[in-house]
């Protein structure tokens, strides 16, 4: 299913949502869309519609992750409880997914990919200075197509922006070094037990980020400054790395392709922030360590193409 049709579809209220929690159904389902129990609904069915799944409760993660190449309909996801399952936090999201212009963000989508694929490296200008990316000749990317398959898992958030990972090696696909304003950043766990042992840090870090001033600096592709509401946060912020999967060291690089009118609430830590217009540059996996993105938004980008 072709991506454009998906979300005009979803824009349209004409696809289910599914949902794994009473209360959130009933908050969807006042928006205008159809709704469906997740324990009712059979993604296995060979006649299923497309459908959008909505997790907010951290024990349907396993079930969600449990679909990759069992589904037999097309889906996308939002795993708000992977980042904040609230009611706040779903009400947020779909207000931003109503006011996303898919069509013109799924076509910059496209461009900033093909500019990615064959730019030599990038420059991210933000208040906070300037990133040097330097990407090589064969990138890792997750999903750079523009269709929903059967059996695949789809986050609704890849499809708003265009990014490359480094999961096979510590440089698989890029690395950066200079400095980087930004103006919040969301993290991800895959498991409560994760996000029971650093959530709360992170969360008090989060409104500190959001206060003021917030950069980190990155050298020979590690963060090894950190500035968050003007005062500075390294030592604690990287002791809670040390140790943990590649620690400190960037794992994702992205660039929002989603013109969004909504101001950014850094208060919730939602996925969707990091879709906006500008960049982004992860660091963890999710497992040992949360993944955490640090999201600039109206960053200026340049590409240097090889000589």
């Amino acid at each position: 299913m072709e991506a454009s049709d998906y979300f005009d579809r979803l824009a349209a209220r004409r696809i289910p949502v599914v949902l794994d929690e009473d209360s959130a159904a009933a908050q969807v389902a006042a928006l205008g869309f159809p709704v469906e129990r997740l324990e009712d609904h059979d993604f296995t069915a060979p006649q299923a519609p497309p459908s959008l799944l909505v997790i907010t409760q951290e024990a349907s993660i396993g079930r969600l992750h449990g679909l990759w190449g069992s589904a037999q309909s097309a889906f996308a996801y939002l795993a708000l409880a992977k980042f904040d399952g609230s009611p706040r936090a779903l009400g947020a999201a779909f207000a931003r997914l109503l006011a996303t212009d898919h069509s013109a963000a799924l076509a910059r989508r496209a461009e900033t990919y093909d500019r990615i694929l064959s730019c030599q490296d990038l420059e991210i200008t933000t208040a906070g200075g300037v990133l040097h990316c330097h990407m090589n000749d064969e990138l890792e990317i997750a999903n750079g197509g523009s269709t929903l398959e059967p059996g695949m898992l789809y986050s609704v958030a890849e499809f708003f922006e265009a990014s490359v990972v480094n999961l096979e090696e510590e440089r698989s696909s890029f690395w950066v070094e200079g400095e980087l304003g930004f103006e919040g950043f969301i993290y991800l766990c895959n498991s409560g037990a994760l996000k029971a042992r650093l959530g709360p840090a992170l969360d008090e870090l989060q409104r500190r980020a959001a206060s003021g001033p917030s950069s980190l600096r990155f050298t020979d592709n590690a963060v090894d400054r950190v500035v968050m509401g003007g005062a500075d946060m390294t030592g604690p912020f990287l002791a809670m790395l040390e140790g943990k999967e590649r620690g400190a060291a960037a794992t994702e690089l992205g660039l929002g392709c989603a013109d969004v009118p909504i101001a950014e609430d850094w208060g919730l830590n939602m996925a969707l922030h990091k879709t906006g217009l500008g960049a982004y540059v992860g660091i963890g996996k999710g497992l040992d360590l949360p993944h955490i993105d640090f999201v600039a938004r109206g960053a200026a980008i340049r590409f240097t193409s090889p000589a």
